[in-house]
Formats: structure tokens, C-alpha cells, sequence
């Protein structure tokens, strides 16, 4: 349930900052404003993938066997 409250955490900063950062970072730039705009929020997700990827732990990326599945089942 922790991670599922961070992912939430980051949905609700991103829904409340993403339109005020992104009319921020619209008009900072004069020519190609749409271009240099996805660019710009293209290298912040990937940055937000790298923190993904290092800090969620690997046991909550581990696969379950099928003898695992039908023992859920069973329950």
C-alpha cells in the first residue's frame, strides 16, 4: 500500500504543477515553443523513470511461478 500512496503522491504533484510548469517553460522560450516544450518534459520523465527504476524494490518486480498463482487461488 506504500507504493501505491507514493504512486498517488505523484499523480496528484503532477496534476496540480504539470499546467503552471508547463505555461512556465512555454513562454521562456520565443521560437518553437512547442518543440523545445516537449523536449524540455521528454528529459523530465526520463529522469522520473530513472528514479523509478533504482528506487522501487526488486522484489515488487518479481513474477510469481504458476505453482504460486494456483496456490492464490486455492485461498
Amino acid at each position: 500500500m506504500r507504493y501505491i500512496g507514493y504512486i498517488e503522491i505523484a499523480v496528484g504533484c503532477g496534476l496540480g504543477l504539470g499546467p503552471t510548469l508547463g505555461s512556465v517553460v512555454y513562454g521562456m522560450f520565443s521560437d518553437n515553443k512547442y518543440e523545445l516544450t516537449m523536449y524540455f518534459f521528454g528529459a523530465l520523465n526520463t529522469i522520473g523513470l530513472i528514479f523509478c527504476i533504482v528506487g522501487i524494490p526488486s522484489e515488487l518486480n518479481m513474477s510469481a511461478t504458476e505453482e504460486e498463482v494456483a496456490e492464490l487461488k486455492a485461498e
